[in-house]
């Protein structure tokens, strides 16, 4: 039995994803009102393409129109077979195959008059090979150091990166992908956490990992302490620092609680890419964190820098110091972003000058 599928779209000029049921085989898509899917806009022809079933496959057929019918940018030359996540482009109007079973949250829409906006970039390709890449949990960590500012290592930052063929390696490209389904891009954070602690733990424990999240994550704080908790439970006696954004700190009692848990778990807090947003001094003197990471827009090219610019990156580590965090320098690639970092008193430094992110914990310190 062929399963229940979805058209999912930003409908109706609306900015959050809709959901309409294909219901009947064949449905029909094109510009006439009385097919079971219409897109009224001149671009599309007036019996477009149909979705049917065949041996328990849902197929999409091109009708020979005008303006051509796309699964993944690729054009449909007769019929192609569909998959959950595909996203299909009639003319220029875009929309996405969903199977049920998958994120049930959207709202679903009765309309079958359908006014999408030619938005050919807002739904990305790749959620099927997505999904398969969560289920197989195919990620391969890659480990950053972290170093005192005589180069001495400290710590690693653990950074995943996609081993799916089909898929980008790039974290950003696959949150990209992630974001565009509600609930994913805090599944894949949770997944690239735990593989790179279960890899980086295999290589070392002598050293503190610092282990990222992402801001969807902070919407329910509760889960991610449980799936945090687990982490300490398998490993109890590696040091770990979690990194949360600057700019996902919005409740601060929240965050204090969240911090506080934390603690007792013998696990530290940092702020990741501080100075990239807002510099939220206030928060930081209500909540223990235990490290600051300074955005790389405010160290690259430091040394090149006005006096002005110089002054405040000093004043914001001397505050931030005097409140007993300690200050990390990312995005360190130079001998002279180096030298200036070091007059400024920063306690820690990370950046390619020290070592780019790669698979083996093999550091070597380059100023010996």
């Amino acid at each position: 039995m062929l399963k229940k599928w979805f058209l999912e779209g930003y409908f109706g000029g609306r900015e959050s994803l809709q959901r309409i049921p294909l219901r009947k085989f064949p449905a029909q898509l094109g510009r006439n009102s009385d097919l079971a899917v219409a897109i009224i806009k001149p671009e599309i022809s007036r019996v477009h393409a149909e979705f049917v079933e065949e041996k328990g496959e849902l197929v999409l057929r091109d009708l020979k129109s005008t303006n051509g019918s796309y699964v993944n940018h690729e054009k449909v030359i007769d019929k192609t077979i569909l998959r959950h996540g595909d996203v299909l482009h009639f003319s220029k109007y875009e929309l996405r195959i969903i199977e049920e079973g998958y994120d049930t949250v959207i709202p679903v829409s009765k309309m079958t008059q359908l006014s999408t906006a030619p938005l050919s970039n807002k739904l990305p390709i790749g959620l099927h090979e997505l999904q398969v890449l969560l289920d197989s949990r195919a990620i391969q960590a890659e480990f950053q150091p972290i170093v005192d500012i005589k180069g001495n290592l400290f710590a690693y930052e653990v950074l995943g990166r996609g081993s799916r063929y089909g898929l980008p390696r790039s974290p950003m490209e696959l949150f990209l992908i992630a974001e565009s389904m509600p609930g994913k891009a805090a599944e894949l954070s949770l997944l690239m956490r735990d593989c790179g602690v279960e890899q980086g733990n295999a290589q070392s424990n002598n050293y503190p990992l610092f282990i990222n999240t992402h801001p969807a994550e902070i919407d329910n704080i509760n889960y991610l302490l449980k799936r945090v908790y687990q982490l300490r439970k398998h490993y109890e006696h590696l040091p770990m620092v979690l990194e949360i954004h600057e700019d996902a700190v919005t409740d601060v009692v929240k965050l204090k609680q969240f911090a506080n848990e934390l603690k007792t778990m013998d696990i530290d807090l940092a702020y990741d890419d501080f100075g990239a947003g807002q510099a939220r001094l206030m928060e930081m003197v209500e909540v223990p964190v235990k490290y600051v990471k300074f955005d790389i827009a405010l160290i690259r090219d430091l040394h090149k820098a006005s006096q002005a610019k110089q002054k405040m990156v000093f004043t914001l580590a001397e505050m931030t110091k005097s409140m007993g965090i300690h200050v990390l320098a990312e995005g360190v690639e130079s001998s002279e972003e180096l030298a200036v970092c070091e007059q400024m008193n920063f306690d820690l430094i990370q950046g390619y000058y020290f070592g780019k992110p790669k698979s083996k914990m093999d550091y070597i310190n380059p100023l010996h």
